[in-house]
């Protein structure tokens, strides 16, 4: 599905991984079509012994929730940004983002912190998929994730065991 999006057809080496870097491009020609000013840290220096899918239910679906939350913003506000590590057999994501729901969810939960967003799309038995999805992937790798507010930006922080098979 990837390869099939516009401007996946021009993928760009951000890291040594040929799966991280097609989701990557994908996105980045999104994030461009959508006005958003996207940056990329990728130290990822070799391929990650993960499954092609795994990788893109990671990836694909952070870049994915961060991309829609701030399309409701102005595009002077318009801000995504990735930073992925591996070391030691451990993969440590952080996407980041302007919270483009902050006042909305002080409004309705006044002093309650919602630990997931819900979808804001209408149909909601197609949406809404993007962290469970994520989770179910870390799952096989031992792996976690956090999100969290910071500031005027929420972060999703992932990390999981990534140890090559002796």
């Amino acid at each position: 599905e990837l390869l099939e999006q516009t401007g996946a057809s021009r993928t760009l080496k951000y890291c040594g991984d040929t799966t991280v870097n097609i989701i990557l491009s994908a996105k980045a020609a999104l994030m461009e079509q959508n006005h958003i000013d996207f940056h990329v840290s990728a130290d990822i220096s070799e391929p990650l012994p993960m499954e092609k899918t795994d990788i893109s239910a990671v990836f694909g679906n952070a870049l994915d929730n961060a991309l829609e939350a701030v399309k409701k913003l102005p595009e002077s506000q318009r801000r995504v940004s990735l930073e992925a590590r591996q070391g030691k057999g451990i993969l440590a994501v952080s996407v980041r983002n302007q919270d483009s729901e902050k006042e909305e969810r002080r409004k309705q939960n006044p002093g309650i912190r919602q630990l997931f967003p819900s979808t804001t799309k209408c149909d909601t038995k197609n949406h809404g998929l993007g962290i469970p999805s994520i989770q179910a992937a870390l799952k096989k790798y031992d792996g976690m994730l956090e999100l969290r507010q910071e500031g005027e930006e929420v972060c999703l922080l992932i990390c999981c065991y990534i140890r090559r098979p002796l």
